[in-house]
């Protein structure tokens, strides 16, 4: 499969991966072949990029998690923050009506589900981004943070038990944003100070939210306080640093900001896999913990076979096989350059590494 820019779609290409409408219905089944209507509606929907078969790439690319499991958490988050919005403040002492309760028991459940089936791969590895449109922006990313913070909470070795308060807290870190005026969550320009400290109020606001209205215990709504702090002291809202910071909330600003990254936003488009992987490795002992940053560049795959990459010598290059210990110096065949067709094993040709990812500038 490879990921395409559902501009430059055209009819007859088949689809790689399922696509969902916002009440997790299947818009277009994978194995689709497209139609011009089908290209347009994509489009109307706010869609940027999908995964399409190509004719000289049959590697298969797996998302972590079934995607219609994923689709009906972005569904399920959709329903219960639609409820709790549409109730106004709450006091300390309110209690959820029976409809955010039952919302929230479908919520554990499929958190539970999505637990159970990291917990059980315990050598999963992320290969590919999460397609996203900007109708479901906030539920889908906060459903791929609570994901990836799994994937990494089980790669730290945390418990069952621990693995599903921290899937809990990261699915709900985003939750303050409910209260951030859309003008300023999707302004394409700089935001201007009085701008960005409303936006960065998101933290409290959704501490605060988690404990008037959800009740939630403080080992999960700490997330949502502290999941923009950063390891050297210079984050928000309270400036903690290393240990000071709750542990599930280290794992959750790494996952937080990697699929951020990755996502379409008003005023960039999507990083790279490795652009993102670069981005976190670069922060280590800066704005992440660095032994949670090491053990989570074990699980992302920046290079999944068929990635088209650009050498130092600047040979362009195609992955044909990974390593499965170190993801960036995978095994390569050369298609333009002094060697074309010679298959290059970088551990061993370590006078050559990849400079960039050209499949995202290939199809930009």
């Amino acid at each position: 499969m490879q990921l395409t820019r559902v501009s430059q779609l055209v009819p007859g290409q088949v689809l790689g991966q399922p696509l969902y409408d916002d009440h997790s219905q299947v818009l277009v089944k994978k194995g689709t072949r497209l139609t011009s209507y089908m290209i347009n509606r994509l489009i109307a929907m706010d869609y940027h990029f999908i995964y399409i078969y190509a004719e000289d790439n049959d590697y298969e690319l797996n998302d972590v998690v079934n995607p219609e499991l994923r689709q009906k958490m972005v569904t399920q988050l959709r329903r219960l923050a639609s409820g709790l919005s549409s109730e106004g403040d709450h006091s300390q002492s309110s209690k959820m009506d029976q409809q955010t309760t039952a919302n929230l028991l479908q919520l554990r459940s499929g958190v539970a589900e999505v637990v159970d089936d990291i917990f059980l791969k315990p050598d999963i590895v992320v290969e590919m981004l999460d397609i996203k449109h900007v109708n479901s922006a906030l539920f889908q990313h906060s459903v791929n943070t609570m994901i990836h913070a799994t994937i990494l909470g089980s790669a730290a070795g945390l418990s069952r038990p621990d693995l599903e308060k921290l899937a809990l807290g990261a699915l709900f870190h985003d939750i303050g944003h409910l209260q951030t005026p859309a003008e300023v969550l999707n302004k394409q320009e700089p935001l201007t100070p009085e701008e960005l400290s409303i936006a960065q109020a998101h933290t409290i606001k959704g501490f605060a939210f988690l404990t008037t209205q959800l009740n939630m215990p403080s080992t999960v709504k700490i997330m949502a306080l502290e999941h923009h702090e950063k390891f050297d002291g210079t984050g928000y809202p309270h400036q903690k640093s290393r240990d000071e910071i709750h542990l599930f909330s280290r794992i959750t600003a790494i996952a937080n900001r990697f699929d951020s990254l990755s996502s379409e936003r008003p005023y960039r488009k999507p990083e790279t896999l490795s652009e993102c992987l670069e981005y976190i490795m670069g922060g280590g002992g800066s704005h992440f913990d660095p032994s949670l940053t090491k053990i989570y560049m074990k699980h992302v795959n920046p290079y999944p076979v068929n990635t088209l990459v650009r050498l130092n010598d600047g040979s362009v290059a195609t992955v044909v096989e990974t390593n499965r210990n170190f993801f960036l110096r995978p095994k390569v065949k050369i298609l333009k350059g002094p060697d074309r067709g010679e298959i290059i094993d970088l551990m061993k040709s370590l006078n050559r590494v990849i400079l960039t990812d050209l499949t995202m500038a290939a199809i930009s």
